[in-house]
């Protein structure tokens, strides 16, 4: 498995990832950027790999620490695995607000899942009127 590290810096604020960019056993570990200044993280998958990518993201920043980009959003079929998200031990990992489009898929792995108490992560998925049923 190999691990690509996207390194962001402090004026990055939004990052456009094409899944397909990282095919197979790649695992994509986005740094958030000194001072946590990503805040807009979107992974589009137009070509319709049907490969999942695993993210990490990760804050190695102390100073005004952010664990994570502000809004995660899943795009075009993109399909994520969330494996982990990490930063200094002293600080808590609040706020992330994912967005699910639809076709697109997200999983959170064994690792993710067992720190979710930890965490607190919003995942919004957009409902389409072809979704919704009423009642007879």
């Amino acid at each position: 498995m190999a691990t690509v590290d996207v390194n962001i810096d402090s004026a990055t604020r939004d990052l456009e990832i094409d899944q397909a960019d990282y095919g197979g056993d790649t695992t994509l570990s986005v740094n958030v950027g000194m001072l946590g200044s990503l805040t807009y993280l979107n992974i589009t998958n137009p070509t319709g790999t049907s490969d999942e990518l695993e993210l990490k993201l990760v804050n190695d920043s102390v100073m005004n620490y952010q664990p994570s980009p502000y809004v995660l959003e899943l795009q075009s079929g993109a399909n994520v695995a969330l494996s982990s998200m990490s930063g200094p031990d002293s600080v808590d990992m609040q706020g992330m607000i994912v967005q699910v489009s639809e076709n697109s898929t997200l999983r959170f792995t064994p690792e993710m899942a067992s720190t979710l108490h930890q965490i607190s992560i919003s995942v919004c998925i957009p409902i389409q009127s072809s979704y919704m049923t009423r009642p007879e």
